[in-house]
């Protein structure tokens, strides 16, 4: 569905329904249908969206100077998106810290598999019960924990 903001000028297809702009935050408005196609998915023409265009800055609602900023204002609000994502990717990696080695503190590690431990009482009888009450091995030091 294409949409325009009177205001700043942003012509877009939006897959999702919104109902502000994301440049400057007014209201979005649907684009008449003599100028799309039955599909309402693309313009007719490139003529007809140049005299859409050209008549959405001639109206007295376009703010030309947000229009000439719509890249800056772009590129800033997703340069806060990126920002927001790292700190709750930063947040979430607090909270769950990952696991190490209680001797070495490395980070290489393998889980102990129940079928593996039940092979090894199965093969060593009570000599291969070492790997009960454990969960993961480090690869670097062998430590079972």
């Amino acid at each position: 569905m294409f949409v325009y903001c009177k205001k700043c000028g942003l012509i877009k297809n939006m897959k999702t329904h919104t109902d502000s702009c994301p440049i400057c935050e007014s209201s979005l408005f649907s684009v008449p249908d003599e100028y799309l196609t039955e599909s309402k998915i693309m313009f007719k023409t490139q003529d007809l969206r140049e005299k859409f265009e050209t008549e959405l800055k001639c109206s007295s609602d376009y703010d030309e100077a947000i229009a000439l900023q719509k890249e800056i204002i772009i590129a800033k609000k997703e340069e806060t998106h990126k920002k927001d994502i790292e700190d709750k990717v930063a947040e979430y990696k607090s909270a769950y810290p990952k696991k190490c080695c209680p001797v070495c503190n490395s980070t290489s590690l393998s889980k102990i598999s129940n079928v593996g431990k039940i092979v090894k009482i199965g093969a060593f009888g009570i000599l291969g019960a070492g790997d009960l009450g454990k969960t993961w091995k480090c690869n670097s030091c062998g430590t079972k924990f």
